[in-house]
């Protein structure tokens, strides 16, 4: 009996643990998949596959947030060695996730007016994907290089 409860025990806390410590590869895959996300919604906007522009826009903000989010975990879990081999590519990332940020907010602003202007709001996708798309090769190459 006390065997089965300490193998209980033990099995949950493993569970947590490993839960709540996330490797820097996790956070790559997640970062990879809120990018995922923004630039599939992100198409659609631009071509005109978007059900509800709205949705699609308060999902593009949720994958942004979730990337920055996942980013600042990943690399405050880094090694000082790790940090200084990547920092041009992580201060990069910011850069792109910043540049997402805004114009997401002017999609945003687009989107809740009245009569939204659709070429404003393909614009407006369009760099969000650009800047994603940049960001992940950012992630790409900071996996590439504390991995060596």
């Amino acid at each position: 009996m006390k065997t089965a409860n300490f193998l209980a025990v033990a099995a949950a806390l493993f569970f947590v643990s490993s839960v709540i410590a996330q490797t820097t590869e996790e956070h790559h895959k997640k970062i990879t998949e809120h990018h995922t996300v923004i630039k599939k919604k992100t198409e659609e906007l631009q071509n005109g596959k978007a059900t509800d522009k709205k949705v699609h826009t308060e999902e593009i903000g949720k994958s942004i947030e979730g990337a920055k989010k996942e980013h600042t975990m990943m690399e405050s879990k880094m090694t000082e060695e790790q940090k200084t081999a990547t920092k041009a590519r992580h201060d990069s990332m910011r850069k792109h996730h910043d540049n997402a940020t805004a114009s997401h907010k002017a999609l945003k602003e687009e989107t809740i007016k009245t009569t939204p202007n659709e070429v404003k709001i393909k614009e407006h996708a369009a760099n969000i994907n650009k800047e994603t798309g940049e960001a992940e090769k950012d992630n790409l190459e900071i996996k590439k290089t504390i991995k060596k």
